[in-house]
This record gives C-alpha cells, sequence and structure tokens, in this order.
C-alpha cells in the first residue's frame, strides 16, 4: 500500500514538473532511506541533490544513483539538473 501511494505522488509530481530527483525515487516505490540505503549515499548529500543544491554530482554517484533507481545515469542527471534550475 505504501509502495502505491509513493508512486502515485511520483507520478504527480513528475506530472506537474516538481522536484525531480525525487519523482524519480517515489516512481520507484522508495523512500528516501531505502535509496540511502540502496545506493550508500549518506542522507544529508541525498537530500541536497534532491533540492537541487549539488547542480553537479560527480559520476560515482551518479552511477549509484542510477544502479540504486534502475535508470539510466543519463536520466539522473537531468533529474538533478532539473531540480538545480527550478
Amino acid at each position: 500500500m505504501q509502495q502505491r501511494a509513493l508512486k502515485d505522488l511520483g507520478d504527480a509530481l513528475d506530472h506537474h514538473g516538481l522536484a525531480p530527483l525525487v519523482a524519480l525515487r517515489l516512481r520507484q516505490g522508495l523512500t528516501q532511506k531505502a535509496l540511502c540505503d540502496a545506493s550508500g549515499l549518506p542522507q544529508p548529500h541525498l537530500s541536497r541533490l534532491e533540492n537541487g543544491k549539488v547542480a553537479n554530482p560527480d559520476s560515482a554517484t551518479l552511477g549509484r544513483l542510477a544502479e540504486a533507481l534502475g535508470v539510466t545515469m543519463d536520466e539522473v542527471m537531468k533529474a538533478i539538473q532539473q531540480g538545480a534550475a527550478a
């Protein structure tokens, strides 16, 4: 039930162009903690990425997020850049 609610919220954010990296995470049904656990990234760093405070993460970070989210590095980078531009 919770995972479906996360996916629905992610779809809504994506539809309105809000918080692209958060939308990407939620569409996968992941909480921030679950993505941190899966990617090995510290929660404060993920939060900064999701809030657009880190516009150009290194390739290792992109790769870890892409693998954990099951998407390409390009998709992750696009979401991060869109969030930083907002």
